[in-house]
């Protein structure tokens, strides 16, 4: 028997950690509970597992008592919210049908490792809207160098195929800049947490936009350190109690996004890890984007953040592209981005293709016939050893 395969996702639905990725969208758009997946799961037409759903535990929490309070106060059709006789969420909505996932350009992707995050992590969105981009330009693995910093979403570096490389703490921007100099037909994409690069890796981030390097950096954001469990980070409100500021942290909160908008970039976008279906798109735009494409995803950490969970991220992210919106006006997305009070705005904020980028903008490089890594010579170090010796 054939494993069900779901338009969507990025893997046939083996084993456990494929559920934990659908059953991750499917709380953040349903706020449903694990009973209701499960449930639900069967009569999805794309879903033939029958026996293969049994034996696996559940792959994410959503308590049964706040599925029912978040059913009837956001007026879902099945408001009277009962286990027993409930409407099947048509699955499907979830998914994606562009990306045939039994074909050889997915499995490129596809690592047997399997995903070690926590249930519920935002990390399991942007993992598989990562691989989707990917897919759906045309790059292969081999074409493309993946930098991970330290953190959780490190994590990912033997999760996903393709050239990778984990570098220091807070020192992923310069790796990747030095990447694609060396070898400017690598599409190069940096990923890093909101505690890296805006405390130790903040001065990387600023010279990495003003330089403009032709590489794309993806901002995990849940506003905490969560791979030394639940540190405040510079993202973290002011006041929220964390595991290491257990009275609330008394430093003023950075405004990542004023902060990147006043180095004058040249490509901002803001998704969400549960939208990933948009947030495929955001990623294929600043991959696409010749300059520093600047990706800040909001996520939610279902052990660590209790601020800003799916419920809460789902009910103010709003999705940009459906308003008719000047991506080349700095100022207006500037304010966009800046003002989160109500609604939260997502999507390509800006935009401005005109800029070189740093390599265009390199004299000693422009005549150059070869790249720098192909200019790199083999020399004898016998010598040098035996002054070593």
């Amino acid at each position: 028997m054939d494993p069900p395969r779901l338009p969507g996702l990025c893997l046939p639905l083996r084993g456990r950690e494929s559920y934990r990725t659908l059953g991750t969208a499917y709380a953040a758009n349903t706020h449903r509970c694990v009973r209701c997946f499960w449930r639900d799961i069967r009569f999805c037409p794309q879903l033939r597992c029958g026996p293969l759903c049994r034996g696996y535990a559940p792959v994410f929490r959503w308590p049964i008592e706040r599925c029912r309070a978040s059913t009837a106060r956001r007026g879902f059709a099945f408001s009277r919210h009962s286990h027993g006789d409930v409407r099947p969420f048509p699955l499907a909505s979830l998914m994606v049908d562009r990306i045939p996932l039994s074909g050889p350009a997915m499995r490129a992707y596809t690592s047997d490792h399997p995903c070690t995050w926590c249930d519920g992590c935002g990390n399991y969105g942007i993992w598989s809207a990562l691989k989707r981009a990917l897919v759906e330009l045309g790059i292969d693995p081999w074409n493309v160098l993946l930098c991970f910093d330290v953190g959780c979403h490190g994590n990912m570096s033997d999760k996903i195929l393709g050239y990778r490389f984990h570098g220091l703490h807070g020192r992923v921007i310069p790796l990747a800049a030095g990447a694609k100099i060396a070898n400017p037909e690598l599409t190069v994409i940096a990923l890093g947490g909101d505690g890296a690069s805006f405390s130790e890796g903040i001065g990387h981030l600023v010279h990495g936009i003003r330089s403009n390097y032709d590489i794309t950096f993806i901002l995990h954001n849940n506003a905490n350190y969560g791979l030394t469990t639940g540190q405040a980070s510079a993202l973290t409100p002011q006041g929220q109690p964390m595991n290491s500021s257990p009275e609330g942290i008394p430093e003023r909160t950075l405004n990542s996004m004023d902060f990147v908008f006043s180095l004058e970039p040249t490509f901002v976008a803001r998704g969400f890890s549960g939208a990933i279906p948009q947030l495929t798109t955001i990623f294929k735009a600043a991959i696409e984007h010749r300059g520093f494409s600047y990706v800040d995803v909001l996520q939610a950490c279902p052990t660590y953040n209790r601020f800003a969970t799916h419920e809460y991220l789902m009910e103010r992210c709003f999705d940009i592209a459906g308003e008719k919106y000047d991506a080349a006006d700095l100022s207006r997305a500037r304010a966009l981005a800046v003002d989160t009070t109500g609604r939260i705005v997502t999507g390509v904020l800006y935009c401005q293709s005109a800029v070189p980028s740093f390599m265009h903008q390199l004299a000693t490089r422009r005549a150059a016939q070869t790249t720098l890594v192909e200019e790199v010579g083999l020399r004898d170090v016998a010598s040098l050893c035996s002054v070593f010796q």
